[in-house]
């Protein structure tokens, strides 16, 4: 958990972010065409088992597309959610997704997954969501345990994922 909040592309003052990480060894390109092959997320992530794009597209997403993310918080509560890309950058290894179904005003969300090098060959993989809104405050209070463990959860599968077929 941290209770720093970060800023993602659309979200400056955030009300709380939700964060996972873990480092991973193996090829920077192969590490980011796993995250972005959404039809491929049941192989993997225990957290979002199913990412259907609701807009086509093929290698890479552009901003405006939408995917449908089925999220498993624990083993009661499952819930779908639609996102929409709001940045990517294939150079950076970076992809970002705000969530829709919400006004502005009562939560607003957007996630941020990236890879940071930290050593030849070992790459820091950070998938972290900063809200806002008078919702994130319930969110927080509520849920945030559940997804704090969601998606450390979700770093560790990718890195078991990567190191066991590398």
């Amino acid at each position: 958990m941290t209770e720093q909040v970060l800023q993602t592309p659309k979200i400056k003052n955030g009300v709380f972010t939700t964060l996972g990480s873990s480092l991973i060894k193996g090829d920077p390109d192969v590490i980011f065409k796993t995250l972005l092959k959404f039809d491929d997320y049941s192989r993997w992530n225990t957290f979002t088992p199913n990412a259907e794009k609701v807009t086509s597209f093929e290698d890479f997403p552009k901003i405006g597309d939408q995917i449908n993310l089925t999220v498993h918080m624990n083993g009661m509560n499952t819930r779908t959610q639609l996102v929409e890309i709001t940045s990517f950058d294939a150079n950076l290894r970076r992809i970002c997704w705000k969530g829709l179904g919400f006004p502005n005003w009562a939560l607003r969300s957007e996630r941020v997954q990236e890879l940071i090098e930290v050593d030849p060959g070992v790459y820091e993989y950070k998938n972290y969501e900063t809200m806002e809104g008078f919702a994130s405050y319930l969110t927080n209070f509520f849920v945030r345990s559940q997804l704090d463990e969601g998606f450390q959860r979700c770093t560790s599968d990718l890195k078991n994922y990567i190191e066991s077929t590398s």
